[in-house]
């Protein structure tokens, strides 16, 4: 009881100072937009040429929503900007079928965490979601996951960002993008925490998503070609450098949080 107790303890302290670490990289990236982002206000009416609207072909008012526009515009006005197609390799998960998934009671010790866009709570995938996939409804199901990659929703729940770690051996639904930096990005200094801190930013991770997205009958739809179009902004690299140390360190105490409660998990399982 005593172990168990202090690993609880220990796993709530590691998740405190990972949040206050995101936290406080986040207040770095705002701080070094070079203005403030928090002055943009919303205009409660607007016009758009139709000109626009047949060059856009996005027909939607959130597209042209102000609040967006001049956010996306000052970005690009005090910042560098680079759009997530140039600096990102994109993957995809997958959607195995509701028949494949086994519920928490259910799972057996080698079924793999279904992870769905509503899964990704507090910067990170769920260590126990409402569903597990079999290896056996895996055979045809080739993810490429890889640490560090950020993970983007764009079904339903769109706009959650997370970053993946070696404590994560998961499956991704087919509503959540996976990004990861490519050579261009990494000479621009952007790594992929930095790009993690970006993106949870909301003025530039969901207003951008917000703008692109589409209402597919009743589901709210991002589609990639559209999330290719968000902007990164590039701020000074030393600011990145920092921001990445912090998120590097946040995710370390995240893995350790995970890697703790597993631990009591397995202590509970020999014991009974």
């Amino acid at each position: 009881m005593k172990l168990i107790t202090n690993n609880e303890r220990t796993a709530i302290e590691f998740e405190i100072q990972a949040h206050e670490n995101i936290k406080q990289a986040q207040v770095l990236l705002y701080e070094g937009l070079n203005f403030d982002i928090k002055e943009i206000k919303r205009d409660f009416s607007f016009g758009v040429m139709f000109s626009h609207l047949k060059k856009s072909n996005i027909w939607s008012t959130n597209y042209y929503d102000k609040l967006y526009v001049n956010t996306a515009e000052c970005l690009k006005k005090y910042n560098d900007a680079i759009s997530l197609q140039k600096i990102v390799d994109f993957g995809k998960g997958d959607e195995v079928g509701s028949y494949s998934y086994n519920e928490f009671i259910q799972r057996k010790s080698d079924d793999k965490p279904f992870i769905g866009t509503s899964d990704i709570v507090n910067w990170e995938v769920d260590l126990y979601p409402d569903y597990y996939i079999s290896d056996n409804d895996l055979v045809d199901i080739k993810q490429n996951i890889k640490v560090n990659d950020v993970i983007f929703t764009k079904d339903g729940k769109i706009g959650c960002v997370g970053l993946i770690t070696d404590a994560d051996n998961v499956v991704l639904s087919s509503g959540i993008e996976i990004l990861r930096v490519n050579y261009l990005a990494k000479d621009k200094g952007i790594t992929p925490e930095y790009l993690f801190i970006a993106l949870s930013i909301p003025e530039i991770g969901r207003y951008a998503a917000i703008r692109r997205t589409v209402v597919a009958s009743t589901i709210p739809h991002l589609r990639e070609e559209r999330l290719k179009d968000i902007e990164i902004p590039i701020i000074d690299t030393k600011v990145m450098k920092e921001i990445t140390k912090l998120v590097k360190e946040a995710f370390m105490l995240k893995k350790q949080r995970k890697e703790l409660l597993k631990e009591n998990e397995q202590i509970f399982e020999k014991y009974f």
